[in-house]
């Protein structure tokens, strides 16, 4: 009877659904009463709700599950056990409004990534495991203006190098309106190892996508679809300038091994890494997907990634072989790659992921895709943690104010996967290990890691589809 007096949109978010394993209903009460975001959304659930309790809106929440398989609005209070309810609709609509479906389920999965991947540390492998206690070189830092004529795009190229290498090189991608200076502490690091890294400003995606006036919110003036072709090409055309700068400049000349390099990205730069590491886009999966995305109820990186849907191709590879590893950090993934397309991708690849990532949440940016990756893999898992966790702490320090842990295990990680490439160099292997980081948890962010995603786990990852939240 109330259908009349509630406008379409409102209708959408009173039955938008969310799709739940009836195997794991009674867990998934559980583990959502045990998270904050849990917790916190049963507690408005109640104010909107007068008379309610939290025991007996669980028990609502757990016949809906029994009953059809789902959650809405609309089947919870069809399975509320009192014959009369009173409903502050007001107050459901504006928790509808803020609900992210996608951040909830990563949320929930938290606890299982906890106990399923926690190892045993064994104290004798920790003695040496610290990244400052090698010898550290001299750094220099220069910038490059770069001009690719063909796609008349100016790129921004800071180089950090020792005054003596022959070591591969390093490339770096930054995220989504951000800039080269975010995770300059990482390129610092490596360079006074002996890399020389290259961190790349990609111009249609930097911080000034903020700063133009009459992008506002439109996403395709935000975010333009041909960013998902130019960020890859940016990398290749920067590699192919250093190829012959290699050559033939004056205080760079020798220092820029391009035939062997690594990659390290961050969000939207993570994308960046897999797409250049071999990963296929797979266009028509993704207009699918995004054909039938509601906008309320998903994370920003679930609509970020469908402005790359009004490509008109379909299948597109920018592999480039002259990457030998990759280092995606938060990376945006969704459907942009399809069901199959990171299978390409056979190269050393490491994948990190934050559990309180509201931006590009766990199960559908980093978990599932880190279980399609072909090859060598890592995969760390740092619960707590935000998408800016990774940042440089004189970048952002409000954002790094619990986080610096997070900093010391980049420190060490991209150490180890970089050395890799330099056979010569196998001391820093150790730091790729369940050891070493799982000994850099504290009270606020604990450490997880490992190179597979148990059986056990995948049982939880296969119970929320990737059209879950409609």
């Amino acid at each position: 009877p109330y259908t009349p007096l509630l406008t379409p949109q409102i209708q959408q978010l009173l039955k938008a659904k969310l799709k739940i394993d009836p195997d794991i209903g009674d867990v998934f009460i559980e583990e959502l009463s045990r998270t904050s975001l849990g917790k916190s959304l049963l507690e408005k659930i109640i104010t909107a709700i007068p008379g309610s309790s939290v025991e007996v809106l669980q028990a609502a929440i757990s016949l809906a599950v029994r009953e059809g398989n789902e959650l809405s609005v609309v089947n919870i209070l069809k399975a509320y056990p009192e014959e009369n309810i009173t409903l502050d609709l007001t107050k459901i609509v504006g928790i509808a409004l803020q609900v992210n479906g996608s951040h909830l389920q990563s949320q929930m999965i938290n606890p299982i990534l906890d106990r399923t991947l926690k190892k045993e540390i064994n104290p004798n492998n920790l003695q040496h495991l610290n990244t400052a206690i090698y010898e550290q070189m001299q750094i220099f830092q220069r910038t490059l203006n770069l001009k690719d004529d063909t796609r008349n795009r100016q790129i921004v190229v800071d180089i950090y190098s020792a005054d003596q290498t022959q070591k591969p090189l390093v490339i770096m991608s930054h995220g989504f309106s951000a800039d080269r200076q975010f995770l300059r502490y990482v390129a610092v690091h490596l360079a006074s190892h002996g890399y020389t890294v290259d961190i790349v400003e990609h111009p249609g995606s930097n911080i000034n996508v903020f700063r133009d006036p009459h992008s506002g919110f439109d996403l395709s003036q935000l975010l333009p679809a041909s960013e998902f072709l130019d960020r890859p090409q940016d990398i290749t055309f920067v590699l192919d300038q250093l190829t012959e700068l290699n050559q033939n400049h004056e205080t760079l000349k020798g220092k820029l091994n391009s035939e062997k390099v690594a990659i390290i990205g961050h969000s939207f730069g993570g994308y960046t890494a897999l797409a250049v590491a071999g990963g296929e886009l797979n266009l028509p999966q993704l207009r699918e997907y995004c054909d039938d995305l509601r906008f309320f109820g998903r994370s920003p990186a679930d609509w970020l990634q469908c402005a790359a849907k009004d490509l008109p191709e379909n299948n597109l590879n920018f592999k480039d072989e002259r990457i030998k590893s990759a280092i995606a950090l938060n990376p945006i993934v969704g459907k942009i790659f399809g069901e199959t397309g990171l299978e390409n991708v056979t190269i050393p690849t490491l994948i990190l992921a934050s559990g309180d990532d509201s931006i590009t949440p766990s199960i559908q940016h980093q978990l599932r895709p880190f279980d399609h990756l072909n090859g060598e893999k890592y995969l760390i898992v740092a619960l707590g943690a935000t998408h800016l966790s990774v940042t440089d702490h004189r970048y952002s320090e409000d954002a790094m104010r619990e986080s610096n842990i997070t900093n010391e295990v980049m420190k060490g990680l991209s150490l180890a996967l970089v050395s890799e490439l330099n056979e010569e160099e196998n001391i820093y292997k150790p730091f790729l290990s369940a050891d070493y980081v799982q000994n850099l948890s504290n009270d606020k962010i604990k450490l997880r890691f490992t190179t597979e995603i148990p059986e056990s786990l995948k049982n939880w990852l296969n119970s929320f589809t990737v059209n879950s939240y409609q």
